[in-house]
């Protein structure tokens, strides 16, 4: 069940691209995250930095991160947000544990293991996809992907959850 459950908070939070936004026209601001390899905290600056105005960015090394990131806090005091640091914590907090609390709720669903299985032993790669569409409301997509192929990604399953009620909507 462990091994289920590492899979699967590894393949819910493969994404680690994320969204370019502009401050202005003329800057971007970038808030660094260590890679320490915990697919889901990555994901969840991904998510938890959408509503800010900066880009969050994954570094495998910690070399000037503390201060590259006040220099990101300063600026956005000086814009007028009150203790933005704090409130990133918390949203980024927030966002962590809601992805923890979906990695255990689709771990219960058979059909999220047997998609899995079934990427798994062909000759195709699992990716995965998870998006915030609401406060509560996340869709998370599994895709198999060809080595061989370069174009083909085919969406596996994909699912709809709503986590002030656990309701699960399977949409493929």
């Amino acid at each position: 069940m462990l091994t289920i459950r590492l899979v699967l908070l590894y393949f819910l939070c493969t994404n680690v691209l994320f969204s370019q936004r502009k401050i202005g026209r003329l800057a971007q601001l970038e808030l660094w995250a260590i890679d320490n390899g915990d697919y889901t905290a990555i994901q969840a600056h991904k998510i938890a930095s959408k509503k800010w105005p900066f880009v969050a960015k994954v570094s495998n090394s910690g070399e000037n991160i503390d201060a590259k990131n006040e220099i990101v806090w300063k600026n956005l005091e000086a814009k007028g947000y009150k203790n933005p640091k704090c409130k990133y914590v918390s949203d980024f907090e927030q966002e962590y544990q809601n992805l923890k609390r979906i990695a255990e709720i689709l771990e219960s669903y058979d059909i999220v293991r047997e998609t899995f299985d079934q990427i798994k032993g062909s000759d195709l790669k699992l990716k995965s996809e998870i998006y915030k569409i609401e406060e509560t409301l996340y869709e998370f997509s599994i895709f198999s992907i060809s080595e061989a192929q370069s174009d083909y990604k085919k969406q596996e399953l994909k699912i709809r959850l709503d986590l002030s009620n656990d309701f699960i909507e399977i949409i493929k």
